[in-house]
């Protein structure tokens, strides 16, 4: 076959393509899932690149990796003093321990404001 016979078969086909529709519909169909198939990939790969740095936010939430100091709590602090100024006011009193023992239990009860009250309301 010459040269001129494949242009001219070419151009044949390519009008009998451009003047059916089915083969629009088939070549719009087949761009379409094409880029589906790649619009799909592309969102695979972001969330396969993004589920363990969301899972290392997690765990460092979770775990409290980078937690500061534990917080100061003044029981002991406020336990010590009240036992110190009840020793120096009533020095020549006979310790009682029941009484130390209740006034440990409301501090550590976190109660300390009926604490100050009934300091105040004994002076």
């Amino acid at each position: 076959m010459s040269d001129k016979n494949y242009r001219t078969v070419m151009d044949r086909e390519i009008q009998k393509r451009l003047a059916s529709s089915d083969w629009s519909a088939c070549m719009a169909e087949a761009v379409i899932s094409r880029r589906t198939a790649r619009s799909r990939k592309l969102i695979t790969a972001a969330l396969a690149s993004s589920l363990p740095a969301a899972a290392l936010i997690a765990v460092v939430f979770m775990f409290g990796i980078n937690s500061g100091p534990a917080p100061v709590t003044y029981s002991q602090f406020i336990t010590t003093q009240v036992q110190g100024t009840y020793q120096s006011v009533f020095a020549g009193v006979p310790e009682s321990n029941t009484l130390m023992q209740a006034h440990e239990e409301i501090l550590r009860a976190g109660d300390i404001d009926s604490v100050i009250n009934d300091a105040l309301m004994n002076r």
